[in-house]
């Protein structure tokens, strides 16, 4: 029956629309910048590569810390909606807008709905946290990598086949920056690097 579909909204349609074709141009005209920015970050990681790291690092953390937040704003929107299901007992909710006819689901479906759309914020807020702290996790896990190379209380990195060198420890920072440009590390042999902190 025709008094059991919510009609799409034409307007609505067309807002979501041009939201999308505006943040496909955006992500286009940002990814672009920071493919240059990028660049430029390893032509200096020669001459200071620790500024460099942190620069990455920082572009890094935004990044994460973007998406990060557009997780947790589904996440957040998601259990608005499930609540205002649970409410009126249907879904869609009264006075939600859609963007295609939707047929009205009451009682079970309706409850079923809700809990999908709970379950579903769950995922994505913790996928949110996760995302947040991946950057220092990762930056962690170099840390306790490099830290295995090293002979413990002299700051001498250990050589393959037994051999040690007395070559400084690279700074965490710096490491991760190597990783991330996928350059060899030799080259940062002549930089004067400060000993990575103990892990306990």
């Amino acid at each position: 029956m025709d008094q059991d579909i919510v009609p799409a909204d034409k307007e609505l349609r067309k807002k979501i629309v041009i939201f999308l074709v505006l943040v496909t141009i955006a992500v286009i005209v940002t990814g672009s910048y920071l493919e240059d920015y990028l660049d430029q970050i390893e032509q200096h990681s020669q001459k200071d590569p620790q500024l460099a790291s942190e620069k990455i690092m920082f572009v890094f953390r935004l990044c994460t810390g973007l998406v990060s937040l557009l997780l947790l704003c589904m996440g957040i929107y998601l259990i608005l909606l499930a609540r205002r299901t649970w409410r009126s007992g249907q879904y869609p909710p009264p006075r939600m807008k859609v963007i295609r006819d939707t047929r009205i689901r009451t009682g079970a479906e309706a409850r079923s709905i809700t809990i999908v759309m709970l379950f579903s914020s769950l995922i994505l807020i913790i996928f949110a946290f996760l995302v947040l702290c991946f950057p220092w996790a990762l930056e962690s896990k170099f840390i306790k990598q490099r830290n295995s190379e090293i002979k413990p209380n002299t700051g001498v990195e250990q050589k393959k086949g037994g051999q040690s060198s007395d070559q400084p420890p690279l700074n965490a920072q710096v490491f991760f920056l190597q990783i991330l440009l996928n350059k060899d590390l030799s080259d940062l042999d002549s930089v004067e690097c400060s000993a990575l902190p103990d892990i306990v």
